[in-house]
């Protein structure tokens, strides 16, 4: 798992210390500060160590470089450095072996300048360093309707568009469902997901002429006897059907790292603060060896992992984008200032001024 890390000059992110990461971890902050630059960076370094396994030909270099073309998808990748910074972009992150817990945390660093090219791309590892579980990003938009147009845009068109997020999910979501062999807690915390979805999505795979387009897979929801084409189905339960469906078929597990950007988008507020209480049913039973990011700009997010961490005394760390710096707590500690929180008590203050005009 991801121990600490620390980003400089990464797109607008100026400079970003955070350690004594925990399994749910917090990102907030106002638009363009950065969220979803530092999950991607975290992303592409933690995905370029596990896709170096088997027969993969490409050096862990190589897979980092691309990783980090297709997912942020510049021009060219000197474009990730900060404009007007006068030193090199870089990230450094350690990581504990989830095996050999009692080893030192290998440490990883990628730094680069503006005038980078792509065969350029050095990770720099205090020792040979892989991963055997996977992990996934999901992004704020569903991803099970556009499944096939997403593996068609990459893998035929070669174009840019759905980012390596988009791509990596979508593959993950074509592996079919295999038999659960998680123990009691984890299959609570699977019924939990299954309820929120409100029904099974399930897999159907067609012959290519059948769909067009050269798809084979397409997802259907059964509900309370009915059947329903995936389009058919909220948006918030396909967001979460995909999570559900990425235990089901055993593409995380112990060990995987989840980074989750703006898990609100589409959902009520019920169902928010259900999605995270799935989220420390999980942490508690993988018993912490899966760790979460999450990017959000939610009150429900934060407000609801508060009262998680103060009922459970979960340590959940929180950094907070405020201009140029960035702020960490733990929501374990309490409530620490921020523009979400803020927001919402000057809108609760203006609703007491008109009541007393």
């Amino acid at each position: 798992m991801i121990e600490s890390t620390e980003i400089n000059n990464l797109g607008p992110v100026v400079h970003l210390r955070w350690d004594n990461l925990a399994s749910i971890n917090l990102l907030i902050g106002r638009h363009g500060t950065g969220k979803t630059f530092v999950l991607k960076a975290l992303y592409c370094m933690i995905r370029a160590l596990e896709e170096k396994r088997g027969d993969e030909p490409r050096s862990i270099d190589e897979i980092l470089a691309d990783k980090l073309y297709w997912t942020f998808q510049p021009d060219r990748l000197g474009d990730l450095v900060r404009q007007g910074a006068d030193q090199d972009l870089s990230v450094k992150l350690t990581l504990r072996d989830e095996v050999h817990v009692n080893e030192p945390a290998v440490p990883l660093q990628l730094s680069f300048g503006a005038a980078v090219e792509k065969r350029d791309i050095h990770l720099e590892q205090g020792q040979d360093a892989f991963r055997n579980a996977r992990s996934i990003f999901l992004p704020a938009k569903e991803m099970l309707s556009l499944h096939h147009l997403v593996l068609q845009s990459r893998d035929r068109d070669r174009v840019f568009g759905f980012d390596d997020t988009y791509y990596d999910l979508a593959k993950a979501l074509s592996w079919q469902r295999r038999s659960m062999s998680l123990r009691e807690p984890a299959q609570a915390a699977m019924a939990r997901l299954k309820a929120q979805v409100g029904g099974t999505m399930e897999q159907q795979f067609n012959r290519p002429w059948e769909l067009g387009h050269g798809a084979t897979q397409t997802w259907r929801l059964k509900s309370n006897g009915n059947d329903y084409p995936v389009g058919l189905a909220a948006e918030g339960a396909r967001k979460v059907a995909a999570l559900y469906f990425l235990f089901l078929n055993q593409h995380l597990g112990h060990n995987s790292i989840i980074f989750i950007d703006e898990p609100e988008s589409a959902l009520h507020p019920e169902a928010i603060s259900a999605f995270m209480d799935v989220i420390a049913a999980l942490h508690e039973a993988f018993q912490g060896r899966l760790q979460f990011f999450i990017a959000t700009h939610s009150y429900f997010v934060i407000k609801k992992l508060y009262l998680i961490a103060q009922q459970q005394g979960l340590s959940i760390p929180i950094t907070m984008a405020d201009a140029d710096m960035w702020q960490t707590a733990n929501l374990r500690d309490g409530m620490p200032p921020n523009p979400i929180i803020n927001e919402s008590i000057r809108l609760y203050e203006q609703e007491i001024d008109l009541a007393l005009q």
